[in-house]
């Protein structure tokens, strides 16, 4: 008797932990539901702070929290970075069946291959198994094998192997390959995007009809192939992509401030002018210095500098084509990519160690000037962690691109609530 009445009690006491936990569980998702709703509240006030229709004489700049707040980060990366073609890699990288290449845009994984066929392929670099990346660094190889569990998957992203599966039921090989990307080159870059298809690129947003243009007005058409790679660096910084983006592309306004030496011998900075500003890109020239013999040789009668929405530029300076990749890897770390390109006939008649010096020289000022941007967008990052900081003015005459980026990413960040 006593061991019924035991159990009874027991029982009920066991239906009431049960209630109880299952009761905390329901509260514990509807209080992150409403936390949810409350930040995307806080998100959503924080994009429209910044008010896009002000012209730019009367408008003030984007709050700080545009560059401080991992959720703007966030919001970031599921509009400006999912719906835009992004520069990742180079088309040398991918030239051979079965060369590829891996890359990791805003916590994506992806690998870029040439096919058994020879198209240009693009997918996400995740194992459909267990999420193991199937490719790493860059290679060449007649499939991608998972060093997990040992899947394999064909360079077209089809599966073909997936090992041990006796007994599994409701499985279809077609439907678990590796995700496809659209993807395309401009020039010398590989550039993918994470919606859409690879076809009609202009549609999608890739307007660079007005950049070949200036381009091949300055000895680069991007649809030949006379340039050659020489030479990739990389390096991190502790300031949000953004920053490094206003830096690039404000006019000449810090350059005579920031990078006096060298302007000094190499430019004439008051030349720096803004040849052209909109929402897909900005063009940026500056003359060169006439009493400096040896600036000539490096970066010819004039300098260009194009900014490409969202994360890539391209210079073209003497016989130096170069270009700048951003990986954003949260709202206070970026990291570069230079890639440095010669014209194939700036070899001809050149001894070997005459063409190395040239290269290690250039890159070296390159990389000097590169040292102080570094310091002006991590100061500024670290301003923008303030207190003291809100949001600032424009000046009218040379911030013009600024203005424009961020009515763009306005526009872009308000959408996500209108899907």
């Amino acid at each position: 008797m006593f061991s019924t009445i035991g159990r009874l009690v027991n029982a009920r006491l066991a239906f009431r932990r049960v209630f109880s936990t299952g009761r905390s569980a329901v509260f514990q998702i509807e209080s992150r539901l409403l936390d949810n709703r409350v930040d995307q509240q806080e998100l959503r006030e924080m994009v429209h702070r910044y008010d896009p229709s002000v012209p730019i004489e009367r408008a003030i700049t984007p709050p700080s929290s545009w560059y401080t707040s991992p959720a703007m980060y966030k919001l970031e990366k599921d509009t400006v970075f999912k719906n835009n073609w992004l520069a990742i890699g180079r088309k040398d990288q991918v030239k051979r069946t079965g060369q590829y290449f891996t890359s990791n845009v805003v916590g994506e994984p992806l690998v870029v291959c040439r096919d058994l066929q020879g198209q240009l392929r693009a997918f996400l670099n995740v194992c459909c198994h267990r999420g193991m990346p199937v490719a790493k660094g860059e290679d060449t190889v007649s499939q991608f094998d998972c060093s997990y569990h040992g899947w394999s998957y064909a360079l077209d992203g089809r599966l073909l192997k997936a090992t041990k599966m006796k007994g599994i039921q409701n499985f279809k090989a077609k439907e678990n390959g590796l995700k496809p990307l659209a993807v395309t080159t401009w020039g010398p870059l590989v550039l993918v995007k994470m919606t859409g298809n690879s076809a009609d690129v202009e549609n999608n947003g890739l307007q660079l009809e007005k950049v070949e243009t200036v381009l091949k007005q300055l000895d680069y058409d991007p649809d030949t192939e006379d340039i050659v790679f020489v030479k990739r660096s990389t390096r991190k910084i502790t300031s949000n992509w953004k920053t490094v983006v206003e830096n690039f592309s404000d006019g000449g306004y810090h350059v005579e401030v920031a990078h006096k030496t060298y302007t000094d011998s190499y430019y004439a900075g008051s030349t720096v002018r803004m040849a052209d500003v909109n929402e897909y890109f900005t063009v940026q020239m500056a003359e060169t210095n006439q009493n400096n013999p040896k600036a000539e040789t490096r970066i010819g009668k004039i300098s260009t500098y194009i900014y490409i929405y969202p994360n890539f530029m391209i210079s073209r300076y003497g016989p130096w084509v170069e270009t700048i990749t951003l990986f954003p890897y949260g709202y206070d770390s970026t990291d570069f990519v230079f890639d440095f390109f010669l014209d194939k006939s700036f070899f001809q008649n050149k001894p070997r160690d005459e063409v190395r010096n040239f290269i290690d020289e250039s890159v070296a000022i390159s990389d000097k000037i590169q040292d102080e941007d570094d310091e002006i967008c991590e100061g500024v990052h670290f301003g923008l962690m303030s207190s003291a900081y809100d949001a600032g003015r424009y000046v009218p005459r040379v911030e013009m691109s600024q203005y424009v980026f961020h009515q763009r990413l306005a526009k872009e960040l308000r959408g996500h609530w209108s899907l």
